[in-house]
């Protein structure tokens, strides 16, 4: 079973501050994939969800 080194309740806090893939995976030294994975895995079984902050994707600047 692997092992992770941030607890759910730790990764959850840390996402609320961060809310960037990317900025959290750079943070906690991880890869942006394992995550998006624990993101999810942790979504599903405490039902909730862990909304993204930093979304570029939906900037209106890269719309033009």
């Amino acid at each position: 079973m692997t092992r992770y080194y941030l607890t759910d309740e730790q990764f959850i806090e840390s996402w609320l501050k961060i809310g960037s893939p990317q900025k959290f995976a750079s943070e906690h030294r991880m890869d942006v994939r394992s995550v998006y994975n624990r993101r999810r895995s942790i979504e599903n079984r405490l039902k909730i969800e862990l909304p993204t902050l930093d979304d570029n994707r939906l900037s209106p600047l890269k719309k033009l």
